[in-house]
């Protein structure tokens, strides 16, 4: 039983801060990361320019150039790497999953062990 402590988020932030707040929490009870990402995130889309915008602020993602998506590609699987040794420390556990998916079935397999 316990404390159990479920930190939905992005996890945009370095290094450092998931570490210590990992730690800080693992040392209070049950950790759970629910990785949320969008599949823009994970993959590129075909080379070309798409405008993008969070409903305030818009910019360009201009995905023509390879170190663009040689970057992309490499930072998103440096954070998926993070959170895979998060998970993997006693106490906490880490699932992913795709905006647009039903999170609260990502939170029922973190209960359930599925």
């Amino acid at each position: 039983a316990g404390t159990r402590f479920i930190v939905v988020s992005d996890f945009t932030d370095g290094e450092q801060s998931l570490e210590r707040a990992t730690k800080l929490l693992r040392s209070r009870g049950t950790l759970t990361l629910v990785w949320v990402f969008d599949p823009i995130e994970e993959r590129l889309p075909l080379p070309g320019r798409y405008p993008l915008t969070d409903g305030r602020e818009h910019l360009v993602l201009d995905t023509a150039l390879p170190a663009v998506r040689d970057a992309h590609s490499r930072d998103f699987a440096e954070r998926r790497r993070r959170l895979q040794r998060c998970a993997t420390l006693p106490g906490a556990g880490c699932h992913a999953v795709r905006t647009g998916a039903e999170l609260f079935t990502a939170l029922e397999r973190s209960f359930t062990g599925t």
